[in-house]
């Protein structure tokens, strides 16, 4: 037993991973506030979520944005390709994170969701799966980037 004590103490002390539970509601706070805010139209809000620079790849083109105003762009391309597609009453509904890494001043986050919608008057939805990187910033944590991978939408 002295053997497995010293070891665990040991393995604490050279910062090997262990599993003991994490509360994840700070890091999940501007993920969370994001997905609600721009779910309601409030941009401005949405981008009080991110960092300064950040960088955002998602389904539509141009793919990726970066930048101080990445968050308004690709609000403004998700709107665009929206009203092409026919696209209307878009709803993401986020699951709990399947993987939380945190540091002291970092994050990486990967969390399912579920988009419905309507395409030309038909309902329409899509699983897919964010990654989000953040950092810890006087204000808290924020958005660094964030990635969507869907599935093809499933009428």
């Amino acid at each position: 037993m002295k053997v497995l004590t010293l070891a665990a103490m040991a393995a604490l002390a050279l910062g090997a991973p262990c599993a003991m539970a994490q509360d994840n509601t700070a890091v999940m706070k501007p993920i969370d506030g994001f997905i609600k805010s721009t779910g309601q139209g409030r941009l401005a809000e949405a981008a009080g979520y991110f960092t300064p620079s950040h960088s955002i790849i998602d389904e539509f083109a141009p793919y990726h944005w970066s930048g101080p105003k990445a968050v308004t762009t690709w609000w403004a391309g998700f709107v665009a390709d929206s009203k092409t597609s026919g696209m209307t009453d878009a709803d993401m509904a986020m699951g709990a994170p399947t993987r939380v890494l945190t540091t002291a001043h970092h994050a990486y986050v990967v969390v399912p969701a579920v988009l419905t919608f309507k395409l030309k008057g038909a309902p329409g939805r899509e699983t897919g799966i964010f990654a989000f990187s953040l950092d810890k910033t006087p204000k808290g944590w924020r958005i660094a980037a964030f990635s969507w991978a869907g599935d093809k939408p499933q009428p």
